[in-house]
């Protein structure tokens, strides 16, 4: 194995070099297994959920049946490339400091790959091949403050031990056996100091004043939209249903967008002004039960002609008053976006 020496800077840093296995490895194998399930489980569910939408519920076993085969091809081509590309050996630069530990690649060849690999997607016009290449070089580089550790796994017989924040392990350092002790010595002492910084800041956060929180009104709001929106399909006249729909989507925008409330609430306000109006124009419209054509110049008589208002029977009354309400209730809920903000009060 090619390994360097490893440098002490003081006791307070400690940087190293080393060729990291990668098919003996039990660590490497263990993140590739599990980034390839995580990938099998969005695929399988993301095609399963469009062909479901589709009414093709028939198609989701060969679904998963293609999510696994393609995991597994994928799984073939990560220990080929490991076997012969990297020829089973990935070099890394391990760092151990007063603020951090970080993990940077030192091999040529995955660094010329991942540049080629963005290269030739985007020369060929293949954004998956590109997107590869520009996940591999964001993971070139890969650190952790002592105040985002809240966990340190040592494997001593291994030589490593594994920062994991609050859900996932974010790198791991392969030590030598000359330096694994006073590494995990240093990385014991500064996790530590790290948790006890973080616990304080997040004591100081917690004394704080809370803002009060909108989202629960927002939500409520929301809530009342949905339902004169409910209402206002109710109507027994017929009108664009594109014009409803920006209303809906105007009013919303106005609940939850907190920068131009008042253009947004104006704009839906005058949207449902005019589904107003086109309601009230469709109800006075006159319409005529025998054609001109069939008059034949004569007096059309006074029984031919009728509105829309005058066709509704009693359903259709209360479905027209329960759309009234509902085009009042969505002008109330614009005219609370009108309002001027109040300041917010200062703290004494």
């Amino acid at each position: 194995m090619d390994v360097e020496n490893a440098n002490a800077d003081s006791a307070s840093r400690f940087e190293w070099t080393r060729d990291v296995a990668l098919l003996t490895n039990r660590f490497i194998l263990y993140d590739s297994v599990k980034l390839l399930g995580w990938s099998f489980l969005a695929m399988a569910t993301l095609l399963s959920i469009v062909m479901t939408a589709t009414g093709e519920l028939e198609a989701v076993p060969q679904i998963v049946a293609m999510s696994a085969l393609a995991t597994g091809v994928l799984g073939v081509l990560f220990l080929l490339v490991m076997a012969l590309v990297f020829m089973n050996r990935f070099r890394m630069t391990m760092r151990v400091a007063e603020s951090g530990a970080s993990v940077d690649s030192a091999s040529r060849v995955g660094k010329a790959g991942n540049r080629i690999a963005i290269v030739a997607g985007l020369l060929s016009g293949r954004p998956g091949l590109a997107g590869a290449g520009m996940l591999g070089k964001a993971q070139e580089h890969s650190s952790i403050r002592w105040d985002e550790v809240y966990r340190v796994h040592e494997h001593p017989q291994q030589r490593v031990l594994s920062l994991m924040n609050s859900w996932r392990v974010v790198i791991r350092l392969y030590c030598e056996d000359g330096n694994y002790a006073a590494v995990r010595d240093f990385v014991r002492v500064h996790a530590q100091e790290g948790a006890r910084r973080r616990r304080d800041r997040e004591a100081r956060e917690a004394a704080k004043p809370k803002a009060p929180s909108h989202v629960g009104r927002r939500l409520a709001l929301t809530v009342a939209v949905g339902a004169a929106t409910f209402c206002v399909v109710a109507t027994p006249f017929e009108f664009d249903a594109r014009l409803l729909a920006a209303c809906v989507v105007l009013t919303l925008a106005g609940v939850w967008t907190p920068v131009g409330r008042v253009p947004l609430a104006l704009v839906a306000l005058c949207v449902t002004i005019a589904i107003v109006g086109v309601i009230g124009a469709e109800g006075s419209r006159v319409r005529h039960l025998v054609p001109a054509e069939v008059l034949n110049g004569t007096p059309e008589p006074a029984w031919s002609r009728y509105t829309g208002w005058s066709r509704l029977d009693t359903g259709e009354w209360l479905r027209l008053a329960l759309t009234g309400a509902g085009l009042l209730a969505l002008a109330a809920l614009q005219a609370l976006g009108l309002r001027p903000r109040r300041p917010a009060a200062r703290a004494k």
